[in-house]
């Protein structure tokens, strides 16, 4: 991914939202149709790491990166190198539109959850209240339906802003539809690959 802004981004942000593209190892030739290099481009981790998002940020700023269970050693690796210190991490449960648990990919067991890692640059103010799960305002946790691959929960949003009360500019990278809010910044080879809302 590239930044639109080159090195001179015109905003820094308090939050930073990513999904990386990365990419993984398949076992079989089967397993190339589900991976996320027959969705999108996808990007080496040192291609990753070199991004440095942190200078971004306004200096006290909050990440949350997507990460997948089989990599997860590496997307912990990459938030170091992106240079936030990790703190924690949560989990979206996967339901498929039926309401059952979804039976994913994986190599030992069928994912159905996808992992969170939560990272701090200097001491921002976080919220004491929020659950490591995706959750509506409500605090009702979620069980939210995939919706395409790589697809995100539209309550995410949410999520993060309750995540960071004192937030004022949230940047998500890796974006694929345009959330219509105006704290959120979004930036992605894919912005417009969904539309907000539909399944």
């Amino acid at each position: 991914m590239n930044w639109p802004f080159g090195d001179h981004a015109p905003l820094s942000y308090d939050f930073l939202l990513a999904d990386p593209a990365t990419r993984f190892e398949t076992r079989s030739a089967a397993g190339q149709g589900k991976g996320p290099d027959a969705h999108y481009a996808t990007m080496t981790w040192d291609e990753l790491a070199a991004l440095q998002p942190a200078r971004l940020a306004r200096g006290d700023a909050i990440l949350f990166m997507w990460a997948c269970w089989p990599t997860l050693r590496q997307s912990l690796q990459l938030l170091d190198d992106w240079g936030f210190r990790y703190v924690t991490g949560g989990a979206w449960h996967k339901r498929t539109k039926y309401g059952k648990s979804a039976f994913g990919t994986g190599y030992v067991l069928r994912s159905a959850t996808e992992p969170y890692l939560i990272g701090t640059l200097g001491s921002p103010v976080t919220a004491n209240n929020v659950r490591g799960v995706i959750e509506t305002e409500q605090l009702e946790v979620i069980d939210a339906p995939t919706r395409g691959h790589s697809r995100k929960p539209d309550e995410q949003y949410a999520y993060c802003e309750r995540l960071a009360p004192r937030a004022i500019r949230f940047l998500e990278m890796f974006g694929r539809q345009r959330w219509p809010d105006p704290k959120w910044s979004v930036w992605g080879n894919q912005v417009d690959r969904f539309e907000v809302g539909a399944a």
